[in-house]
């Protein structure tokens, strides 16, 4: 009841404000509050805007480029060791003793091979003690 009788007081000023030309009436204070409001709502959609528009910042485009600038460096690293075989070719196509470079290669090779069958199966192990 009581909202029944404040909105018809506000029509009722409103008509007597209108009529009378008097500067506050109710619809005064309503547009400014509407007028807040549509300023509130007009600078939260602009700073949406901006924030949106990190996508043109990051250019998106140049995506691939960075992705590729960052992942061919490691890749190279992981796939480095190829070129020992490149660097044993190289250094085989100048020299004329062909033959006893593949002799001593494979004698490392065994050599390495077996120092490390021995030293893994002959090696000292520890007790959980931590005593030998």
């Amino acid at each position: 009841m009581i909202l029944i009788y404040s909105f018809s007081s506000l029509i009722i000023w409103q008509h007597i404000a209108r009529v009378y030309n008097l500067k506050y009436r109710p619809s005064y204070f309503l547009e400014r509050g509407a007028d807040l409001c549509i300023y509130f709502w007009t600078k939260l959609g602009e700073l949406f805007a901006r924030l949106s528009s990190y996508i043109h910042y990051l250019r998106l485009e140049e995506l691939a480029i960075s992705t590729r600038e960052l992942i061919e460096p490691l890749w190279n690293s992981l796939t480095s060791f190829v070129y020992f075989l490149k660097g044993y070719m190289n250094f085989l196509n100048k020299v004329p003793y062909k033959t006893s470079l593949y002799i001593g290669s494979v004698s490392i090779i065994t050599g390495l091979v077996g120092v490390g069958y021995c030293s893994t199966s002959f090696g000292v192990e520890v007790n959980s003690n931590n005593t030998v």
